[in-house]
């Protein structure tokens, strides 16, 4: 992504540290204004407190899952107060919970996405893109 006078703000949710700290280093590179939460607790007072153009949730992390933060905010705010999502976890069977709760294909919400564990920055980065309707870069 081009660095923008107005950086997006992203939030990354996840309880590996390691994996928190690099995305957070990623995608600050990549020009976001990045906010970093290690549950799904904090993620949702951050989520709550300020706007983000776009999050990335760990499907499986203490106090909230991924599925679980969504679910929590739909019911808080409804669809239009969703940020485009990113729910990433090496259960595939998240995959079909997001295709079932968000659908797929020309009627599909595009406001929720998943990507498989392990996957590559630049995976990461696309699909990150698709959800923000921007065409993708490198």
């Amino acid at each position: 992504m081009e660095p923008q006078d107005d950086p997006l703000h992203l939030l990354v949710a996840d309880d590996d540290a390691n994996l928190r700290e690099a995305l957070g280093e990623f995608f600050s590179r990549e020009g976001f204004q990045v906010a970093l939460a290690a549950s799904g607790t904090e993620a949702i007072e951050l989520l709550r407190q300020r706007s983000f153009d776009v999050s990335v949730l760990d499907g499986h992390m203490p106090g909230l899952t991924g599925p679980q933060v969504l679910r929590r905010l739909l019911a808080d705010r409804g669809l239009a107060g969703l940020p485009p999502t990113l729910l990433v976890s090496s259960d595939i069977s998240m995959e079909a919970w997001v295709r079932e709760q968000f659908g797929v294909g020309a009627g599909a919400i595009p406001a929720v996405g998943f990507v498989p564990k392990p996957f590559r920055l630049d995976a990461l980065r696309r699909s990150i893109q698709q959800l923000l309707g921007r065409p993708p870069s490198r």
